[in-house]
């Protein structure tokens, strides 16, 4: 039995996915199906790009606000429906930025410093490792 992985949608999950989408274009009420089934997701999405939770709760509800205003003009491309959706999160995002003028940061407790160090030992860019393992470095003391 061949068995799907859990962040691939099938066929026929995005066919139902697509009556779900025609559903709610029709009845407004019946989009809650969809904000229920990708909120969690979508939250997450952008807690992770922005580490402010207050800052990821309005932006998540603006992604919503926004699909909802839009739904209309949404056409089934064949992928799932959350692909429109992380796509409005993007954009939340960097409006977000734009709004704060802030550069991205990081929340080192959620990254494994390890990890980073071993992606940029990989990497071909030698010039910059020595650069970025100190700068690294200063954050693990720092912290």
């Amino acid at each position: 039995m061949l068995q799907t992985s859990k962040y691939h949608a099938t066929t026929t999950d995005i066919s139902n996915e697509q009556a779900l989408v025609e559903a709610a274009k029709q009845d407004a009420a019946k989009f809650a199906v969809l904000y229920d089934k990708y909120y969690e997701q979508i939250f997450r999405f952008i807690y992770q790009r922005l580490d402010d939770k207050e800052q990821a709760f309005d932006s998540t509800q603006q992604v919503f606000v926004k699909a909802l205003e839009k739904l209309s003009k949404y056409e089934f491309k064949g992928v799932p429906f959350s692909s429109w959706l992380y796509r409005i999160a993007s954009n939340e995002v960097v409006d977000v930025f734009r709004a704060q003028k802030a550069q991205r940061t990081v929340n080192i407790d959620s990254v494994n410093i390890y990890g980073i160090i071993e992606e940029i030992q990989e990497s071909k860019i030698d010039e910059y490792h020595d650069k970025i393992v100190g700068i690294i470095s200063n954050l693990q003391k720092m912290n």
